[in-house]
């Protein structure tokens, strides 16, 4: 992924629809702060270059969500 391999500044913007956090934290009971850090967590990662078009990309990318929900939830 090309960010790991260069020391380059990385300035986007993200927009966060709360709305749909919500719609996803209830359709998947879980609580609305944890749906909010996965999707935050997935813009990270389509920052870093990881995709989810395909099924193995969207479990590739579910699993390293679910890794870095462990690390926050562990700090």
């Amino acid at each position: 992924y090309p960010l790991r391999r260069q020391r380059q500044m990385c300035i986007r913007d993200s927009y966060i629809s709360t709305e749909r956090v919500l719609d996803n934290a209830e359709t998947y009971s879980v609580a609305f702060e944890s749906e909010l850090c996965r999707v935050m967590i997935h813009g990270v990662l389509h920052y870093m270059g990881y995709k989810d078009k395909s099924i193995e990309d969207k479990n590739e990318m579910r699993k390293k969500e679910n890794t870095c929900l462990l690390l926050y939830k562990a700090n």
